[in-house]
């Protein structure tokens, strides 16, 4: 029997440090010195992604292929029109 109580002891004194515990994490995170440290680590993270060259719009020009150029292409050749040109591959497809 005095195992059992010891052990139940054990259990009550160990829920008992983990509801505090999770009290002090709660503080921690609430706490406005870990979210300035946040709010300072994500800035950076964002600056570092943002380096470099502003990437260039797309200009190339719309394809003028015609619908009987279209039907003439391999599926090779499909594939490739359809990456450089998906808009116009799939008005191609449903109007053919």
């Amino acid at each position: 029997m005095d195992k059992e109580k010891e052990t139940l002891q054990e259990v009550e004194e160990t829920e008992q440090q983990t509801e505090e515990t999770t009290l002090d994490i709660a503080a921690v995170l609430e706490s406005p010195e870990f979210k300035a440290v946040i709010d300072e680590q994500v800035k950076a993270g964002v600056k570092e992604a943002l380096k470099g060259k502003t990437p260039k719009a797309n200009t190339t020009p719309p394809s003028t292929i015609q619908q009987s150029d279209f039907d003439k292409m391999t599926y090779r050749e499909r594939l490739q029109f359809f990456q450089s040109n998906p808009h116009t591959y799939n008005k191609l497809v449903k109007e053919g």
